[in-house]
């Protein structure tokens, strides 16, 4: 099964509206836990490097996450990760698409994020 290759630990965040709204009367949103200690594998797909005249350079990498078929995820969540040694890695992805994945054997979700 495609879960035994989750070595990872995956908490997941999404912007909920509190009910209040602000002062332009739009709501008012605040970040929720949705889930935490989800087990999750994070793969790096791609590195780039890029340099321009405007900035000294920007390292910018193509992840991807898998998670099991039942967890709850949607585009714009904000994952955090627990590598398999326990460092949380500094970074925060944001969700740009989620997929579901069915094969004979497995059924599975992946996920395209980009850092936040």
């Amino acid at each position: 099964m495609i879960e035994s290759t989750f070595i990872h630990k995956c908490t997941i965040k999404r912007l909920v509206a509190t009910g209040a709204k602000d002062a332009s009367n739009l709501p008012v949103k605040s970040p929720s836990t949705i889930g935490s200690d989800l087990p999750c594998r994070l793969v790096e797909r791609q590195r780039r490097w890029y340099e321009n005249e405007s900035a000294d350079g920007a390292d910018i990498g193509e992840y991807k996450l898998f998670l099991s078929d039942g967890v709850d995820i949607q585009n714009d969540d904000v994952i955090t990760v627990t590598l398999e040694d326990g460092t949380v890695l500094t970074e925060s992805f944001e969700v740009k698409r989620v997929m579901k994945r069915r094969a004979l054997s497995m059924v599975h979700q992946s996920a395209e994020l980009k850092v936040v």
